[in-house]
């Protein structure tokens, strides 16, 4: 990805990384600092303002157990 990490995305942007083909894990970093990794693509929501991400307990599922909201954020396109 060829974004600078701290540049804030749009809904079309984090909808491009999350809609790949095939599907490469990225970390999304929110305004307030902290990071998660969307490791599938059924565990994020992207909303016209906000991005809802799924968060698992075990690895490799893909039905989350908890979720985080965010209203900005920053995405690369790694986990890094």
């Amino acid at each position: 990805m060829t974004r600078n990490e701290s540049a804030f995305m749009t809904q079309e942007d984090i909808q491009e990384v999350a809609r790949r083909q095939p599907f490469e894990p990225f970390r999304v970093h929110l305004t307030t600092g902290l990071k998660y990794d969307v490791v599938h693509p059924d565990l994020i929501m992207i909303g016209q303002r906000s991005v809802i991400i799924g968060m698992t307990e075990r690895p490799g599922a893909t039905a989350f157990d908890r979720t985080i909201k965010s209203t900005s954020c920053t995405s690369s396109g790694s986990k890094n």
